[in-house]
């Protein structure tokens, strides 16, 4: 007489909470990740304080100018001239994007012991250049 014992089989699975868990962390991470990528990383600037000054959103394009008078195009230190030249190319790129209505700002951020001549001569490049897309950066 054979006697048969019962086997139970115990099924395999697969716990949900830590992969859950998991996940949730490597989701926390990409995003302060992310967060510490957009910060405005660039010159340190002492900019003027404005009263009725508002953040702006959108793409960046910076034009600074250090207490010296050295211009920065997008953070790249440049001469007078260069500058000119690199103007005319975001000015024939930014045409091709008047079109599809995406033409962005160019934020002028010049430091308070900068010269008001110097800020004069970066504005008369950009109206050369045809760039009316133009707003003064202040600190709030």
């Amino acid at each position: 007489m054979k006697i048969q014992a019962e086997v139970r089989r115990r099924d395999s699975r697969i716990d949900l909470i830590p992969l859950l868990d998991c996940i949730f962390l490597l989701v926390v991470f990409f995003m302060y990740a992310m967060l510490s990528l957009v910060t405005q990383q660039g010159l340190s600037l002492n900019l003027p304080s404005a009263q009725t000054a508002t953040a702006e959103q959108g793409e960046r394009v910076t034009l600074s100018l250090s207490a010296e008078g050295e211009p920065y195009w997008n953070e790249i230190k440049m001469d007078w001239e260069e500058l000119e030249i690199s103007l005319r190319e975001f000015a024939g790129h930014s045409k091709l994007l008047k079109e599809a209505h995406q033409v962005p700002w160019i934020y002028v951020r010049a430091d308070k012991g900068a010269e008001y001549g110097q800020v004069v001569r970066a504005l008369d490049l950009l109206r050369q250049a045809e760039l009316r897309k133009v707003s003064l950066e202040t600190h709030d």
